[in-house]
This record gives structure tokens, C-alpha cells and sequence, in this order.
């Protein structure tokens, strides 16, 4: 019987998921969702693609170090109060060869865009290929009313914001305690080359634990 590969765990964090309507689609709604795969975080949005005529997903798996680098520069911008501005993060995989090894080469994956909107909203969307490009606004949840000192509500734009920062807030915090492994090598100290290649895959951060798995 032939070995089988094991597969990185994922777990997603559904109590910071968002939706969206998809443009040109009628009665169905995307929803971006916040998941770690093998210790790696991801950002991936399920959504139906009219193109296809079916359901897809377009995902956004980040490296740990990047992924901080995303939340702190995203909360900055939330902080500063500023509105219409955006920014991206690139993410690549390596071009495999005819044995389907990763190669040197690397090809575009996705794009995680982040911003606040002219009107002050805060939003995420992720872009992959000719797939719907969908934007993901923060908000309050809908059963919760909130009032300022002066004992007006606030705005849409007010809580947006604050919504995102919450959410990346909490989001930062909770990534940082999962994504922290430590490995324990039990090979020689004087054989490196073994202890290097003992470590599990979900510790790995190739190609193959960022690459897309069907949900």
C-alpha cells in the first residue's frame, strides 16, 4: 500500500468572517474567510464565479513574518484616520517542473488588497486571475447599536473603522498564539542534513503548504 501524504490541519476562525454581495450574481453572497493551514495564515474567499458557472475560491496564504507586517500596516492605516487609500500584498508560488517539483521560478498567486474608501469604509478583497473581484467592507454587526459620549451614533464610516480595528486587532493577536511552533529534533547533533529534513510539514513554509487545497 502506497505511503499517503499528510495533509497540513487547517482551522479557520469563524467568528470574524465576512460577506459580500458578487457582482452580477443575484441572491448569493461571498464570504472571506480568516484560516491557518499548516501553521500558515490564509485569507480565502469562497465565492460563484459566473464565468465558470460554478463555485470557487480565491485564497491568499501569507508567511507568519508577512502576515504581522499586513495586520500592522493595515491597523496604521485605520489609525490615521485618512481615508481613499490602499495597499497589496503579492502573494507568489514557485512554477513546478514536468515531475511536479517546485522550481526557482515563481508565478503570481493572488493580490490582498486593504484600504479605507473614499467614503471612510473600511475593506479587504482578494484578486485572483479573472475570478470575481469582490469587496469585503467592515462593519458593526447589525444587532449592535453604538453611541458616542455626546450620545449621537456613530456614523457608518466611524464604525467601519473602529470595526476594523477590532477585528485586525483580534485577528493579530490570535495568529500570533497559533502560529508559534516549536520543533523538537530528536537526530544526532552531528547530523544536521537529517535534523533538517526531519521537520513535520506543518512546520514547512514551501510551496507545497501555501498552495490552494479545496475547503
Amino acid at each position: 500500500m502506497s505511503e499517503q501524504k499528510q495533509q497540513p490541519r487547517i482551522m479557520d476562525l469563524n467568528k470574524f468572517t465576512l460577506f459580500a454581495d458578487i457582482p452580477n450574481v443575484p441572491k448569493q453572497r461571498a464570504r472571506l474567510a480568516w484560516g491557518i493551514r499548516g501553521g500558515n495564515p490564509r485569507i480565502s474567499v469562497f465565492a460563484f464565479n459566473p464565468a465558470s458557472n460554478k463555485n470557487e475560491v480565491m485564497s491568499a496564504p501569507v508567511p507568519p513574518d508577512v502576515f504581522i507586517i499586513f495586520c500592522d500596516q493595515f491597523l496604521k492605516a485605520l489609525e490615521s484616520g485618512q481615508s481613499n487609500i490602499k495597499a497589496k500584498i503579492n502573494n507568489m508560488l514557485s512554477v513546478r517542473d514536468a515531475e511536479g517539483k517546485p522550481t526557482s521560478e515563481k508565478r503570481l498567486l493572488s493580490e490582498l488588497w486593504y484600504g479605507i474608501d473614499e467614503s471612510g469604509i473600511a475593506w479587504l478583497s482578494v484578486i485572483e486571475g479573472d475570478k470575481p473581484r469582490i469587496k469585503f467592507s467592515f462593519s458593526i454587526w447589525g444587532y449592535s447599536v453604538i453611541y458616542k459620549s455626546d450620545g449621537n451614533q456613530l456614523t457608518e464610516s466611524e464604525a467601519s473603522r473602529m470595526a476594523a480595528i477590532a477585528t485586525m486587532q483580534c485577528i493579530k493577536h490570535i495568529y500570533m498564539q497559533n502560529m508559534a511552533e516549536f520543533v523538537e529534533y530528536s537526530a544526532g547533533a552531528n547530523n544536521r542534513n537529517n535534523t533538517a529534513s526531519a521537520a513535520p510539514a506543518s512546520t514547512r513554509t514551501d510551496a507545497s503548504v501555501l498552495e490552494d487545497i479545496n475547503f
